[in-house]
């Protein structure tokens, strides 16, 4: 554990000195606390980290030393570094204190060096120094024995080495990890008692136990290796394949054969492994120089060894040739253009300023030579103040190198630093960079998720030499550890590190105080121990409880990464952080490897495992496992050669190619190029061009346009991509592949030699006619701006061709725009605007350049790709066009106001900050914004400058939102959409540990907390589902003064609504026609149908006996313990026009067995996503949530439901309340989600506005009194016959009149 340790330095004074400097303090910071305790008598090693402030300013950085007092034992060393100020030392030291030393006194003393009249020698000294123990668990008591009954896990699929838990108990603090007898051990923290993970690499196969010494205790553990537990009949073969295009590297691919199986003991762990399953896979290497044999020792199984002679081969290195950069053009001021020449025999890339750019065909290609060698040549900006390196890749790397004649050695600076928390997970971070010739973009790095390069998109005010940078992230929290790196334009950087950031700004805790002590983590169990991922992936939980002691618990962000993804958690009614996980389908059987996160610090599955077993650990069962895309077992052309004896020949060819995939192939895109035809023919592959075989392993068919001209060539597969049904894809690029790839069998040439087509003329074909640009306009504005909504560019150019032999079709020229230091390269293929004649053709290119684009060094225009009709190819760079038409440059500016970003803005409204540029000053603009139902709002600006306006007075609201800003010459920015942050209409109770508001803007409850707000208690009544009809009664019966409650809930009718809500036609259900569509035998679940003449209605009624949460739609809903959900699902509808509407009724009744009580009823929306209908009785309610979306046609819709007050009857006792559904017009389907819970409320009906309540009389009568008695007996009565009021209120029927009066009455 690290801890940070303030210490005020005082008594400090200067000796011999002209001048006083005053420390203010030190803080200092190490790794483990002051004391550690050793296993054996081994030196404790600290690397304390000091920081020293000076309260005054130095006119020149100081000097320190480690003085060690009275030990000449203690080894120290350090290094050292003040910051630009000279008012921060930051000292990093580096200590061993040998076993048994305590309260070893370590200072560090400044002193400072002659110069500028301040004597040699003048100390500023602490008074304080620090003190180290190092301390030996040689204590006899110390108990220590073994957890899980001594078994041992294996740990990696490669070595096999194994873990074991050990329990150590004893009063002395802080083991650390040391080497033991062959084994690694991991001491883990939980109060004085620490479980050691016992971890080793040697393997023991000729014992059935290992016995483990530690403390004058032996320890007996089982051993997993031993041959009498695994012996079997294991057979290993291998053989070597070429790494084309590679020196001196090969690969190995091994099939393994076990008579019983390899137990594997993870799962994800893919690298070096293909397919198979537990008795025979493959797995293979790469990258090593093949040895003149090869030797394989399996341990999990007989110990066997076996030698075979490699494939012997020839390599060549492919690389770029003939290489050297031209004479630079000045563009403007330092930034200048160059061009990069150089020759390859494939695609290559380029690495600037540590970016990799993957060219792709034609980019760069100016001419192809009689051998099939590329000749490229491709421009770049740079800055001449700094010397240029341009890196080639083809594969292997060369370096073009550019000295600067004058350079500038300037850095960039950071001068403010803060940050802002803006929401849940998410921080506004802002700082101020500096440079004298100005910020090229920043790094700022996040340490578990990795960074993102920024440049001046986020720049929010002053320019690139001086200006403050907005960035906003989200997943993150101000405990996850954080770096600076920003860049100038000169390709110089300066670093800001974790453990500066933490130390001058607070963020984060630096590199040495990421992480949770074990003793926090309370409980971690699996929802699924055992999972089978044969026939498709598996959906499960993970679950963890958190010690709300863990001082930092309540900022925290959990999240568990599995096979190379991060899943989130949520807080859970139980209290714990949920982890809803995808485990991959054919992943290798065994123990499921996991790492939770706690912001940035992460514990593996092992770890866990120590403390909490097997409920913590998943286990993955699958038939086969697979990690590959389809493998490509033969291919080849219809006919090998075709010969062409005349300019009249032509050729149909076709070409087959076999993959196999034990999970099946879903699709490739396969390119085939020849040396002179570069851009080829590219096929995408899908199950409708297999023409034999099946998906596992098939045939399929590639048919090529007819091809009419000839040259001496090769057609061959320059690239291949391959996907399988489970999404395994790998990519194969001719000589560019140095592990496995899906053509891989082909890489043993001697013995495979892979298939081509060839092209023989037996005529004179014109090779050295070449076309060529004749005319190039560039349609921009005079001066584009780059930051503005019209970024769109266009190049016209005509192509001639100086004979009749034409001008190819198949291959368009593409035009590239390029800016400095390449900030991406945009391409646009061109289109044929006007065909003069075969050999003369006019194209033009429309691109919309990006945001920004040419800020820095304008935008160059480079075009390639052009080709006769006898593939003679030519292109021409940047420079090549400035030099020929001079207007290959287009210039930018930046006029245009643009809106890039903005604070939080919350759902309750006031002030909104918009951030981008060419605002103006203050007065200079307005703002307008626009709602979704159009209504605008131009609010006052209170203040703003050219990058950032603030705005006040915007209304309440939970949906979003546009803002636009017209600036003083009338220019319009872009319509930005504003997202405000929802907010609950309460807090949820989260101060008392009640519940949360989520982001729907609703309450999640906690334990047994339910209602809107959190406030109210789960009353746990007895539910009692109808099995013949779906409706459900509740009861509540209690032993306290409180009365008792009923309740019924049912479903009435369906209605068909005009617009004007008049009922076009009304269905009143009959309980007896509803229909049992499932096993009713349930107490939980219940599912019926009711049949209409032309629509159906099933409606499925569950009961939830504990919280959970269910999904509807893409929202997450949370259902309260003991409560009741109804899901409706209605077919299609025969409306009698496109403008009604259904209307579903429920009814909702409450009724207290007591008679002098209040009851109170409201139905209200506490979000944009749920209504409310609460009936109140005293302090008991009947709580009913209607989601205001339904699925409606397949998708998410807007309904509406509405309190039916005109029928509904409202007494102090007893309240009967219909409820309307409104569904909009649908063509398939409709979806409602509603449910319903009994609660117990803080406050009483009586104290609300508006209740009901019993009035009493100076006195009843006998016929009154008795009237109540059968008032109260036949609740239930009249509940049931509700329906018949409900559908005859209306009728002259006799017996429907009376039961109005009766119900009126009562």
């Amino acid at each position: 554990m690290f801890f940070k340790i303030l210490f005020y330095l005082i008594g400090v004074y200067c000796v011999n000195a002209l001048q006083d400097f005053n420390v203010a303090s030190a803080d200092f910071y190490v790794e483990n606390p002051w004391i550690k305790t050793q296993f054996t008598q081994q030196p404790c090693f600290f690397a304390p980290l000091v920081v020293i402030n000076v309260q005054t300013q130095l006119p020149f950085p100081p000097q320190t030393i480690c003085n060690v007092t009275s030990n000449p034992l203690i080894n120290c060393t350090y290094n050292f570094h003040f910051d630009s100020t000279n008012t921060t030392l930051f000292v990093q030291l580096y200590l061993w204190v040998p076993p048994k030393t305590f309260n070893q006194e370590i200072s560090f003393p400044l002193f400072l060096s002659e110069a500028e009249g301040i004597k040699r020698g003048t100390i500023l000294q602490t008074n304080k120094p620090l003190l180290f123990s190092c301390d030996v668990l040689d204590d006899p008591i110390v108990v220590v024995k073994t957890l899980n009954n001594g078994s041992l896990q294996k740990s990696t699929e490669y070595s096999y080495s194994y873990f074991g838990h050990i329990q150590v108990e004893t009063a002395k603090p802080n083991l650390v990890s040391a080497s033991f007898q062959n084994f690694t051990i991991y001491p883990v923290d939980t109060d004085n008692t620490f479980t050691i993970k016992l971890k080793s690499d040697f393997i023991f196969d000729n014992q059935p136990t290992l016995n483990v010494s530690m403390l004058n205790q032996v320890l007996i553990f089982q051993n997993p290796f031993a041959l009498d537990k695994i012996e079997q009949n294991v057979d290993v073969k291998g053989s070597y394949f070429s790494t084309l295009g590679f020196p001196y590297y090969s690969k190995i691919l091994l099939d393994y054969y076990f008579e019983d199986g390899l137990d594997s003991p993870y799962s994800l762990d893919s690298f070096y492994f293909t397919h198979g399953n537990s008795t025979h896979f493959q797995r293979y290497q790469w990258g090593f120089p093949s040895p003149p044999s090869y030797k394989e020792t399996v341990y999990n199984g007989t110990k066997q060894v076996f030698t075979f002679i490699p494939l012997v081969e020839s390599f060549f290195i492919e690389e770029p040739q003939n290489r050297y950069l031209s004479t630079p053009l000045e563009n403007q001021e330092y930034i200048s253009i160059i061009d990069a020449n150089f020759n390859t025999n494939i695609s290559f890339s380029f690495e600037y300023n540590g970016k990799t750019i993957s060219s792709s065909y034609p980019f760069g290609l100016i001419n192809v030579l009689s051998n099939g060698t590329m000749v490229n040549r491709f421009s770049t900006y740079f800055n001449s103040l700094y010397d240029f390196e341009l890196s080639l890749k083809s594969p292997n790397s060369r370096v073009l190198n550019f000295p600067a004649a004058k350079k500038a050695n300037s850095v960039p600076s950071m001068k403010e630093f803060n940050y802002t928390i803006t929401g849940n997970n998410s921080i506004n971070f802002r700082f101020r960079l500096i440079d004298d010739f100005g910020v090229y973009n920043y790094y700022f790095r996040h340490q578990s998720i990795g960074g993102t390069y920024n440049s001046f998109e986020t720049l929010v005010s002053g320019n690139e030499k001086d200006g403050v940078y907005q960035l906003e992230l989200s997943n993150v929290n101000k405990y996850f550890t954080y770096s600076l790196t920003v860049y100038n334009i000169n390709g110089r950087s300066t670093y800001y590190s974790y453990n500066y950031l933490y130390l001058n700004y607070g963020i984060g805790l630096g590199t040495s105080l990421t992480f949770i002590p074990l003793k926090y983590i309370k409980d971690v169990y699996v929802e699924d121990q055992v999972v089978d991922v044969s026939n498709g992936s598996f959906n499960t939980s993970l679950y963890l409880l958190v010690d709300k002691s863990f001082p930092i618990l309540q900022d925290s962000l959990f999240t568990i990464s599995l096979s190379g993804k991060l899943f989130p958690s949520f807080l859970n009614n139980q209290g714990y952080y949920q982890f809803d996980i995808v485990i991959p389908a054919k992943i290798r059987k065994g123990y499921l490897s996991y790492s939770i996160y706690f912001n940035d610090f992460q514990e593996g599955n092992e770890d866990i495992y120590s403390i909490f077993g097997e409920k913590s650990q998943i286990m993955v069962t699958s038939g086969q496992f697979d990690f590959i895309g389809p493998v490509v077992e033969s291919h080849g052309p219809s006919i090998p050669v075709f010969t062409f004896t005349s300019t009249s020949d032509s050729v149909d060819l076709s070409w087959s190619i076999r993959f196999s995939d034990m999970s099946g192939f879903k699709s490739a895109t396969v390119n085939i190029i020849s040396d002179f035809d570069r851009l080829g023919y590219t096929f995408n592959l899908t199950s409708s061009d297999l023409i034999s075989g099946d998906a596992y392993d098939g045939v399929y068919k590639m048919q090529f346009p007819t091809i009419r001209y000839c040259k001496n060539m090769k057609y061959y597969i320059s690239s291949l991509t391959t996907i399988d049904l489970l999404g395994n894809s790998w990519t194969y690029g001719k000589l560019s592949n140095r592990d496995l790839h899906p053509l891989y069998k082909y890489d043993k040439v001697i013995e495979n030699p892979e298939p081509t087509f060839e092209l023989i003329c037996n005529y004179l074909v014109p090779n050295d006619i070449v076309p060529s640009i004749s005319k190039l306009v560039l349609n921009s504005p005079t001066q584009l701006d780059t930051l503005s909504n019209n970024r769109g560019v266009k190049a016209e150019f005509t192509v001639i061709n100086p004979d009749i032999i034409g001008i190819s079709l198949r291959h368009l020229p593409i035009c590239f725009f390029q800016t400095f230091q390449f900030a991406d390269i945009v391409n646009a293929t061109s289109v044929i605007k006007t065909l003069t004649n075969p050999n003369n053709i006019t194209y033009e290119c429309i691109a919309n350049l990006p945001y920004g684009y040419g800020l820095r060094s304008n935008v160059a225009v480079s075009i390639y790709g052009i080709s006769n009709n006898y593939y003679n190819l030519i292109g021409y760079s940047a420079i090549d066009l400035q030099k020929q038409f001079s207007n290959s440059i287009i210039n930018t500016t930046i006029n245009q106001p643009t809106i890039t970003s903005y604070t939080t803005f919350e759902s309750i409204g006031g002030k909104l900050t918009i951030y981008g540029n060419e605002f103006g000053n203050n007065g200079d603009n307005s703002v307008s914004i626009i709602f979704s139902n159009q209504t605008t709002l131009t609010p006052l600006s209170l203040s703003n400058d050219d990058h950032q306006l603030i705005t006040d007075h915007i209304g309440s609201t939970n949906i979003s939102f546009t803002v636009q800003l017209v600036n003083k010459f009338n220019r319009v920015s872009n319509l930005y959409s504003i997202y405000p942050k929802i907010l609950c209409s309460s807090d949820c109770g989260v101060s008392l540990g009640y519940g949360y508001c989520n982001n729907r803007g609703t309450c999640t409850c906690l334990g047994d907390r339910a209602g809107e707000d959190c406030m109210s208690v789960n009353s746990k009544p007895i539910i009692t589902p109808n099995p013949i009809s779906p409706s459900v009664n509740i009861s509540a019966n209690d032993f306290s003064e409180s009365p008792s409650f009923t309740s019924f809930l049912s479903v009435v009718s369906l209605r068909e609504l005009e617009i004007s809500e008049t009922i076009v036609n009304e269905f009143i259900f009959d309980n007896t026609k509803w229909e049992n569509i499932k096993d009713n035998s349930s107490t939980t679940q219940y599912s019926f149908k009711y049949s209409l003449a032309n629509t159906t209605i099933v409606s499925n009624v569950q009961v939830f006996t504990e919280a959970t949460n269910i999904t509807f739609g893409n929202q997450q809903l949370q259902m309260f313990p003991s409560s009741i959900k109804f899901t409706f699902d209605i077919s299609a509808y025969p409306f009698a026009k496109s403008t009604n509407s259904l209307q579903l009724v429920m009814l909702a009744t409450f009724k207290s067995k007591d008679t002098d009580v209040c009851s109170f009823t409201e139905f209200t929306s506490d979000s944009d996503y749920d209504q409310y209908l609460k009936i109140q009785i005293q302090d008991r309610s009947l709580f009913g949530r209607f989601v205001k979306y339904g699925i409606i046609d397949g998708r998410e819709r807007v309904v509406t439901n509405k309190l039916l007050t005109d029928i509904s009857i409202y007494k102090s006792d007893e309240s009967q309340t219909f409820i309307g559904l409104n569904i909009p017009y649908y063509s398939k389907q409709a979806l409602l989600d509603p449910d319903f819970s009994v609660l117990i409320n803080t406050d009483k009906a009586g104290d609300k506005e508006n209740s009901i309540c019993y009035e009493k009389s100076k006195g009843l009568t006998s016929a009154q009194i008795a009237g109540i008695v059968v008032g109260g007996a036949v609740f239930l009565f009249i509940v049931a016959a509700l329906v018949i009021f409900f559908l005859s209120r209306n009728s002259k029927n006799f017996t429907a009149v009376k039961l109005r009066k009766i119900v009126a009455r009562n």
